[in-house]
């Protein structure tokens, strides 16, 4: 994977999926991103089971001092059973929320999980596993950090 991060060049994004299972220890999780460099970690839970079970704060520390982007998703998650229920969802997000760690909300495979974006937010808000606050942010950074150009504004001739 290296190889091909390194042939495309630093002009794409880059998302890596790392420490969604319990079969991805927090070693393998900063090897691999230390290695790739991505600008995002798609299921970065490892790094906060990592914290609570053992207070190893390497993993968020790494998301946070490298100012990489966590996708987070729900309905993925929740169905892999890689997060054990919504209130665990949530202590997810304050758990990057008190280390400073931006974060989206993302779907894996919409079609295949019967589920949209809107509806995983929904979930979220209606769980009290996110605030509107942490939403609205979450929204905010997907559109701040996207690997899309930002559309050219023509300027105003004089």
């Amino acid at each position: 994977m290296k190889l091909i991060f390194d042939e495309a060049g630093g002009g794409v994004g880059r998302t890596i999926h790392v420490g969604e299972t319990p079969h991805v220890d927090l070693e393998t999780f900063i090897a691999t991103v230390e290695t790739l460099e991505p600008s995002r970690v798609a299921h970065p839970i490892v790094t906060c089971r990592s914290y609570w079970e053992k207070k190893d704060d390497r993993g968020l520390k790494l998301l946070k001092e490298r100012d990489i982007v966590c996708e987070l998703c729900v309905k993925s998650n929740l169905l892999t059973r890689a997060v054990k229920d919504l209130n665990e969802y949530g202590r997810i997000i304050r758990t990057l929320d008190d280390f400073g760690i931006k974060y989206t909300f993302s779907t894996d495979a919409p079609s295949l999980q019967v589920t949209s974006l809107a509806e995983e937010l929904l979930l979220l808000l209606q769980s009290n596993a996110a605030t509107e606050e942490q939403v609205l942010r979450a929204l905010k950074t997907a559109d701040e950090c996207s690997f899309l150009p930002k559309p050219h504004t023509p300027t105003a001739k004089t």
